[in-house]
């Protein structure tokens, strides 16, 4: 391991605590918090790893986990379909995906695109 490698863990396992306790106090769901921290450390270890090195890392990873949070509430929630239109049964025909997708006879690009799409759902 070399000592930039043994720098980046021993920050992670000193810092892991605190930053984790800092997350969930401002983030409900606990999935969330995890996945917030696991952001920070990635984005930490990418930066750490750039020819300047962070020189203090502890207010780096709060500064960077306070904007990963500022950054989740600035994101639109998402809603179910069947709440947005309130009655389920209009709902359900309104919002078809085979409706979303390309149409068949739009052409050779179109019907591409429908294939990749249908093949990555």
């Amino acid at each position: 391991m070399t000592d930039r490698d043994s720098d980046i863990t021993a920050t992670v396992v000193r810092e892991r605590t605190r930053l984790v306790n800092f997350i969930r106090r401002r983030i409900g769901d606990p999935d969330d918090a995890e996945d917030i921290l696991q952001d920070v450390f990635s984005e930490f270890v990418q930066a750490y790893r750039l020819p300047a090195p962070i020189e203090q890392a502890s207010a780096w990873l709060f500064r960077a986990a306070r904007n990963r949070i500022i950054d989740r509430f600035r994101k639109k929630k998402e809603l179910p379909l069947v709440d947005l239109d309130g009655d389920e049964e209009e709902a359900g025909s309104e919002y078809r995906l085979d409706l979303a997708l390309p149409a068949h006879d739009a052409g050779p690009e179109a019907l591409y695109a429908r294939a990749v799409l249908l093949e990555a759902l």
